[in-house]
């Protein structure tokens, strides 16, 4: 599986259900460090949390945004529905609300 680093209070406030999702975490490890808890997760492969997606989220629990240009539609797809698993509402109104917006004849086959 992959791994990935993060701070785990981050985490615990903004997803804490990205702890406890059993489906994706394969195995977790803390480390205490001077500036908090770091938490390595490896994650399951063929679980719906890819690296890229997993990198989304990471990104919008720290940022609280997207650059939601910077991505192709199934990316945000499949973001979207990470978000819909994790329960994230916030994140799945913002990606609803870009691909409603975007989306025209010109660009719909790229879903």
């Amino acid at each position: 599986g992959t791994r990935v680093a993060s701070f785990r209070c981050l985490l615990e406030v903004r997803c804490p259900q990205i702890l406890e999702f059993a489906d994706i975490i394969k195995k977790r490890k803390e480390k205490k460090t001077s500036t908090g808890t770091s938490l390595t997760i490896r994650v399951k492969e063929n679980c719906i949390l890819t690296l890229p997606v997993l990198l989304q989220l990471l990104d919008y629990i720290y940022s609280d945004s997207l650059d939601f240009p910077k991505l192709e539609i199934k990316e945000i797809l499949y973001v979207q529905r990470a978000a819909t698993d994790l329960g994230l509402k916030r994140l799945v109104w913002q990606c609803s609300h870009y691909l409603f917006t975007t989306m025209g004849i010109q660009n719909v086959h790229q879903m």
